[in-house]
């Protein structure tokens, strides 16, 4: 039974299967799934068997309870091109196994282990039933904490390491006591959670997850950027002198990113993804999207959108307009409010 969620605490919503008939499972979890995964069953077991997932809304995270049967999760280039989910999925297995193909360093994560998944990376697993808990966090949250932001396209931590150990009872914990979490403390509860994340996945803590000031002042100059992403004086004499910092200081704060330049350049090719994706944006042409994000020339918006995304400006829009068809021709059933949360917070 779903539990009852009191007034005033996180926004809360069971996903079920289990009153769907069998031969519709498998198409009602594949259309949930698919704000982050392509999944597949691994038998025919698991494409008749229901799925239940409990999640909540907790600040800029989704907090995710399941049960799942056997499938394959597949995250690929062009889907990490079509919906830039810039999100950290943090996992831990209470129960079964993850064993990772491909995408990053073969492994098999076991129960009381942590898998920390990057969502810009693609990768595929292969999953035996199992029971997991997860905590899904912006880049612009934890990978100011992070030694090395871009080294978890799979990564497998181990429970028997300190760190992971407590991270593992503190993500149950959350678990626990998540429907009785008031909504003014979520953003508290988020930081501290997401502090002693990057100290297991680090392998010890420091400073920067001792105190959540330097995540809070970078992710102050992230908003600021992505609203102003346009204004061509982005740099770190300017914003240095719009927060009171020092040139250095942003050099630091954007060194996770390869540098302030990299990271506005990145935003401005995900903004031109999204324009070229939405329908809104069908009466421009590439190069006026190029143009407006920077590039005079339409080669080379061309060359840098390939670089970044794996794919072509015009192929992903091709790939836009052929989804749209599939959705306007077929059923939308009603997909869960926590594919809704994924997209917010990425």
């Amino acid at each position: 039974m779903a539990p009852s969620t009191p007034e005033g605490t996180l926004p809360y919503e069971r996903f079920d299967t289990t009153s769907e008939k069998p031969e519709r499972r498998l198409e009602a979890f594949r259309e949930a799934m698919s704000v982050m995964y392509d999944v597949q069953p691994l038998d025919e077991a698991a494409r008749l068997a229901p799925v239940i997932v409990d999640s909540w809304q907790l600040g800029s995270s989704v907090l995710i309870a399941a049960q799942m049967p056997a499938y394959s999760y597949e995250r690929s280039s062009h889907m990490i091109a079509r919906d830039g989910r810039d999100l950290y999925q943090i996992q831990l297995y209470q129960a079964g196994q993850c064993h990772v193909v491909r995408g990053a360093k073969e492994a098999l994560a076991k129960p009381g282990d942590i898998m920390v998944t990057d969502l810009a990376t693609p990768i595929f697993t292969e999953e035996p039933a199992f029971r997991h808990i997860d905590l899904l966090l912006p880049r612009a949250l934890l990978s100011p904490l992070l030694d090395d932001p871009d080294a978890h396209g799979g990564r497998i931590l181990s429970g028997n390491h300190p760190l992971v150990a407590l991270l593992g009872s503190h993500l149950e914990s959350l678990h626990q006591q998540a429907w009785r979490i008031p909504l003014e403390r979520a953003m508290a509860v988020l930081s501290a959670t997401a502090q002693l994340a990057a100290s297991a996945i680090n392998g010890c803590s420091d400073e920067r997850t001792e105190t959540g000031v330097n995540a809070a002042r970078a992710c102050e100059l992230r908003r600021y950027i992505n609203l102003h992403l346009l204004d061509p004086d982005l740099t770190p004499e300017s914003l240095a002198q719009r927060f009171g910092l020092s040139r250095a200081t942003v050099y630091r704060m954007f060194g996770a990113e390869n540098g302030l330049t990299r990271y506005v350049k990145r935003r401005r090719l995900e903004r031109a993804r999204i324009d070229l994706s939405s329908p809104s944006h069908r009466h421009r042409t590439i190069a006026e999207i190029g143009e407006a994000i920077g590039y005079a020339h339409a080669q080379d918006f061309i060359r840098a959108f390939r670089r970044e995304f794996g794919t072509s400006p015009g192929e992903l829009r091709e790939q836009a307009r052929t989804v749209g068809r599939i959705r306007l021709l077929g059923k939308t059933p009603q997909l869960p409010a926590w594919s809704e949360w994924v997209r917010r917070i990425s």
